[in-house]
């Protein structure tokens, strides 16, 4: 195997390990998100109920979504050539 094709696998290895822990770190939050909600909505209605406490399952997934896009399109758009 050449070195480049070594130092390929690293790189893939190495971004995937981030991808993961990242992806757990996000579902964690979601539902330490969603517990906090879940309480502080059952002390305002007294009653187990469930509502839009449930988004907060949803908001950091989406949220890391639209960052790393947001990062995504802004390094392509710099490896473009200017418009001017």
């Amino acid at each position: 195997m050449k070195m480049y094709q070594r130092d390929a696998q690293r790189r893939e290895k190495k971004r995937l390990t981030i991808t993961i822990i990242v992806l757990v770190a996000v579902a964690i939050l979601g539902a330490v998100l969603y517990m906090a909600a879940r309480a502080y909505a059952f002390e305002q209605r007294g009653y187990i109920a469930y509502g839009g406490e449930m988004f907060f399952l949803a908001i950091p997934p989406y949220a890391v979504y639209k960052i790393a896009r947001t990062i995504w399109e802004y390094n392509n758009d710099r490896k473009e050539e200017p418009r001017c």
